[in-house]
């Protein structure tokens, strides 16, 4: 699935919708459900150096950290500006969440339809484009998507309008 696939699907519920505005919208709505409702996870080892670990050493920016161990034992870690300070020198297991990279590719789990998608791309786009009860609309749907996708009952945080 690509932004661009969000995009079309969304100009499809939305009238007039402006195709460069729908798949800046199609990015926030990715980046929303992957850091809100479904995050990416990665575990990746890391070799400390000095006791630190930077940010820029991941293949993805860590947006949370989760979990960082030794050997299957917790090892202490405290965020710093650039990175991690952990209390170990060998390797260690990270585990954590991140946004999808910028680019075409829209990356979220694969249990988030594209239609799930196109909701909050139109609720975005309509809230950007002043129509303020269609976005109301399309967020209430992209919003009851997401909670029947969400399998576990956990609640789900509350959408802010900026």
């Amino acid at each position: 699935m690509t932004i661009t696939d969000i995009a079309t699907e969304a100009a499809k519920l939305v009238e007039n919708g402006d195709a460069t505005l729908l798949g800046q919208c199609a990015r926030r709505a990715v980046d929303e459900v992957a850091a809100e409702y479904f995050p990416l996870v990665r575990t990746e080892m890391r070799i400390p150096k000095n006791g630190a670990i930077d940010f820029g050493d991941f293949t993805f920016l860590p947006r949370r950290i989760y979990a960082v161990t030794c050997r299957g034992k917790a090892v202490a870690y405290t965020y710093t500006a650039d990175g991690l300070t952990v209390s170990e020198t060998r390797p260690v297991r990270v585990t954590y969440a991140y946004l999808p990279p910028v680019g075409d590719e829209a990356i979220v789990s694969p249990s988030v339809p594209l239609r799930t998608l196109a909701y909050g791309t139109a609720a975005e786009y309509c809230l950007l484009s002043g129509l303020y009860d269609d976005a109301a609309l399309w967020d209430k749907r992209f919003r009851d998507s997401l909670v029947r996708l969400n399998r576990r009952g956990r609640r789900l945080p509350q959408r802010r309008w900026l």
